[in-house]
């Protein structure tokens, strides 16, 4: 690939100002941005995005989220007593 002056210029002027070589901008201009850390206000974010723009399906998830936001996760994971084991059984079963 050829560059004119002008994008030389402008090439060395970018280098410099980040002190890196031209093939290190170049290389950096490929290589694609990274993402923020996933997070529930990040989602929450692109939906509010979305919606904005118009997305129904965004609006819907978008509502959805917040009304669920306070309703606490039914389910605990990782190991168990035999005790909550069998109070759980119990409940199943209609004993309490």
């Amino acid at each position: 690939m050829r560059l004119t002056e002008d994008e030389l210029e402008r090439l060395d002027t970018l280098a410099a100002e980040r002190h890196e070589t031209r093939s290190g901008v170049l290389r950096g201009a490929l290589e694609p941005e990274a993402l923020p850390p996933l997070s529930r206000t990040w989602a929450l974010e692109q939906l509010q995005a979305a919606a904005m723009h118009g997305s129904v399906n965004a609006a819907v998830a978008l509502e959805r989220a917040l009304r669920l936001a306070d309703v606490p996760a039914p389910l605990q994971t990782g190991p168990i007593t035999a005790e909550e084991f069998a109070r759980s059984l119990r409940v199943v079963r209609g004993g309490r």
